[in-house]
């Protein structure tokens, strides 16, 4: 049996979407052998193009945060919480560089 995959099969496994322990089944059923996966080429170049384009997204939202919370830091009653805010941002640059 042939067993057709696109994007999205990609994005549940890379991301571990709600999906993806159905598709580590598949590929599972895939490497013993009982279906064959076939995965069109574009679907490589859509996630690429996907994935940068999101990395790209999250880290101009990095930088504006940045710019705001240095703003907001000069202000006596935000000075303390800079750390706080500052682990946000972190977030954002540590999930993309494991989404890559």
């Amino acid at each position: 049996m042939i067993v057709y995959v696109e994007s999205n099969f990609i994005f549940e496994l890379a991301y571990l979407r709600e999906e993806h322990e159905n598709c580590d089944k598949i590929l599972d059923l895939s490497a013993s052998g009982d279906i064959r996966l076939v995965l069109p080429a574009f679907s490589v170049g859509e996630v690429y193009e996907a994935q940068t384009r999101r990395a790209k997204r999250r880290a101009e939202l990095h930088d504006k945060l940045n710019k705001e919370i240095g703003e907001l830091a000069r202000s006596k009653p935000y000075r303390d919480s800079r750390d706080q805010f500052k682990e946000v941002t972190k977030a954002l640059i540590v999930s993309g560089e494991e989404e890559t």
